[in-house]
């Protein structure tokens, strides 16, 4: 399973991504070459297309803490 983002405060969001383990339920940072999405919380990740990992939307909370709508 993988997740992206999430809250680290009230002012700090994670632009990590993280996989969890389903057989050992160990978690670890999966390391991304390239630029990464800012940090995000309250948003949706899904699988699309097929071997992508789509991030929507959500709450940044820098530079402006401001809700967001693009991909």
């Amino acid at each position: 399973m993988y997740v992206y983002g999430g809250r680290l405060s009230i002012f700090e969001n994670s632009n990590k991504l993280y996989k969890l383990n389903l057989d050992t339920k160990v978690w670890s940072i999966v390391k991304l070459d390239g630029e990464r999405p800012i940090g995000v919380d309250g948003h949706s990740m899904a699988e699309y297309p097929k071997g992508t990992l789509t991030i929507f939307g959500g709450f940044s909370a820098k530079p402006l803490c401001k809700s967001l709508n693009y991909l």
